[in-house]
């Protein structure tokens, strides 16, 4: 019974779902920036943040990162190399590549400078 079970609850989550991309997600909300990204892994989700969330960026910023199916969390310091951020809307379309040069995920970012 756990088979038939198990087979069930896979093929639901991936034949009964309407949507053909992930949701947007919220990366941060501050008073003069607000980021957004959308995973375009066809297999996975992506979990991301990013602290703080000032127009003006540390020269290191704090992110956190979760990869669910590929067991892979990070968290800590990312050096952007950018100071300030102009106004207006951005969209950026990001890889996250491994040592080995293997891509282990993409994701679409939009972000909003008032």
């Amino acid at each position: 019974m756990d088979i038939l079970t198990a087979a069930v609850s896979a093929l639901s989550l991936f034949c009964l779902s309407e949507s053909k991309e992930w949701p947007m997600h919220t990366i941060c909300s501050g008073p003069n920036l607000e980021g957004y990204y959308r995973s375009c892994d066809p297999l996975q989700d992506i979990g991301l943040s990013i602290e703080p969330c000032f127009k003006t960026l540390p020269e290191v910023v704090q992110i956190k990162i979760a990869l669910l199916l590929q067991l892979i969390y990070f968290e800590g310091p990312v050096k952007f190399g950018i100071g300030t951020i102009p106004t207006g809307e951005y969209n950026v379309s990001l890889e996250l590549f491994n040592e080995d040069n293997y891509n282990i995920a993409c994701g679409n970012l939009t972000l909003v400078s008032h």
